[in-house]
């Protein structure tokens, strides 16, 4: 059997492999003897890209919250229970630790005493809406920030034509609207100056 490490040290099989049901309830419950959470999906085909051709980012189970929000858990120790890198649960605790705590507070919890994993569960269940709402948020200007790069690149290569045309009788914009948008990329040009190799 060939494993693959990852550039972002995830761990992969270079072939799919066969397994009896016996041999495949071994090998998870020996990730499960690794890991704190493993998840088990069934798909429809198996894909060709390799771990590192791409970023991409999991998704939190609760379960996995069930550890994070542990507060007497290092980091290191996390990271290492649930395969994920240190960053990721740095920046996951930074961001949700502090709203646990303070959920927590306003319903008159000792963290460290609580029962973690019904704590959990009933902070998620209150907070379902609110993390959801973040990330489409988030991704609404993820989506807005792709445009503005759209449109700066855009301008930056089309504004130069349009001035070359703006006297001929075939030019596409008149001097009003060519003005408009070079105030449009001096706008963006202060967002994404340095930022894009043109």
């Amino acid at each position: 059997m060939k494993i693959l490490k990852g550039d972002k040290e995830n761990i992969d099989l270079a072939h799919p492999i066969e397994l009896t049901e016996e041999q495949k309830e071994r090998f998870i419950n020996f990730f499960k003897d690794m890991f704190y959470y493993v998840e088990i999906k069934e798909i429809p085909s198996l894909g060709r890209a390799r771990l590192g051709d791409k970023s991409f980012q999991r998704e939190w189970a609760d379960e996995e919250y069930e550890l994070l929000l542990k507060i007497d858990e290092s980091n290191e120790s996390v990271s290492r229970q649930l395969g994920r890198s240190w960053m990721s649960v740095e920046m996951k605790r930074l961001d949700r630790i502090p709203e646990m705590q303070e959920y927590a507070s306003k319903n008159g919890v000792d963290i460290y005493k609580a029962d973690i994993k019904q704590l959990v569960k009933n902070f998620l269940k209150e907070h379902k809406d609110k993390i959801f709402k973040r990330k489409e948020e988030r991704k609404k200007e993820r989506d807005e920030e792709k445009h503005r790069k759209r449109e700066y690149l855009a301008l930056k290569k089309d504004i130069p034509t349009y001035e070359s045309l703006i006297e001929s009788p075939i030019s596409l914009i008149t001097k009003e609207e060519l003005e408009i948008m070079k105030e449009r990329l001096k706008t963006l040009e202060k967002e994404y100056r340095g930022k894009i190799n043109s």
